[in-house]
């Protein structure tokens, strides 16, 4: 069965660098149906609130290292290998891109992972 249909994806990105070199990112992903989406208006609010966490973070001191345990539960889970675990695999990987996921489907993830933290 098929039905006709408008979907839209609207992907908001920002980023910046932190004086120690570090990349920050900050994505919005809005994907519905095209009348569904956000005004100019409710998008400049998304992106101010973007550039102001971004600002923070720049502004923000190096988190100090930390080893102990971490438990996540519910949406948190299913990005975390994606975020982590790859890298934590990296002693395993013969070359640089090998295990790697687009940065696309990984920045996603990562966005969603931070915004439930």
């Amino acid at each position: 069965m098929q039905t006709p249909g408008v979907m839209a994806r609207l992907v908001v990105e920002a980023s910046t660098r932190a004086e120690d070199g570090m990349d920050l990112v900050r994505v919005e992903l809005l994907t519905r149906e095209a009348q569904g989406l956000p005004s100019e208006q409710e998008l400049a609010v998304k992106e101010e609130k973007m550039a102001a966490d971004l600002k923070a973070l720049r502004a923000a001191p190096l988190a100090e290292p930390f080893d102990g345990p971490a438990l996540l539960s519910g949406a948190r889970l299913p990005c975390f290998h994606e975020v982590l675990g790859h890298r934590l695999e990296g002693h395993r990987q013969r070359g640089e891109t090998e295990g790697r996921h687009s940065p696309k489907s990984e920045s996603e993830c990562a966005s969603r992972f931070s915004e439930r933290i």
